[in-house]
């Protein structure tokens, strides 16, 4: 699926849709990090790769959606927190 080619309401119901795979996934990780797993097991490894993806998505889906509604994209951007600095007065 190509995300660009989605409708900003789209993109908001699949990151609703998301949401509960990302919750599950953040609570997996904190369980094998807790249950003591060696840090070289294939299971530790696979679930710490999967959270770190999901959030990847989550992040990128919610770029999108702020670029299209014109919000600045920098690094330090918070959703509807920050101003784009250009628009900041002295």
């Amino acid at each position: 699926m190509d995300c660009t080619q989605l409708t900003t309401k789209q993109l908001e119901t699949l990151l609703e849709q998301l949401e509960p795979g990302r919750q599950y996934l953040m609570r997996l990780e904190q369980h094998v990090l807790k249950s003591g797993f060696p840090v070289d097991d294939p299971l530790r490894i696979k679930v710490l790769d999967l959270r770190e993806r999901s959030c990847e998505v989550h992040k990128l889906i919610e770029r999108l959606i702020a670029a299209r509604r014109g919000h600045w994209l920098g690094s330090t951007w918070t959703p509807g927190k920050d101003d784009p600095p250009e628009a900041k007065q002295d």
